[in-house]
């Protein structure tokens, strides 16, 4: 993912299938994404994704939200309040 990232002129977006935030840390760490997209059930819960925006906010990766169950739609939008890059009231 690496690799391809340095070889692409666009931006990519991944991380829906990484486990956890040393999964993530990895990939962050190795510049293999500019966008990131933990999914609620594969990361572990809402908990667990807030600790990977936090993550990916160190490196100023952007959180884009993913989920693909209509059931856990409720875990997006939550973990839409985990992402440094939307204002909050």
């Amino acid at each position: 993912m690496v690799q391809l990232q340095r070889e692409l002129p666009v931006p990519i977006a991944t991380g829906e299938r990484l486990l956890s935030r040393w999964e993530v840390r990895a990939l962050l760490e190795d510049g293999g994404c500019k966008v990131l997209q933990p999914d609620v059930m594969h990361a572990g819960g809402i908990t667990e994704v807030k600790r990977i925006a936090a993550l990916a906010d160190m490196y100023y990766i952007p959180i884009a939200r993913t989920t693909r169950r209509p059931d856990l739609h409720a875990g997006g939008h939550a973990s839409s309040g985990c992402d440094p890059e939307l204002p909050h009231s």
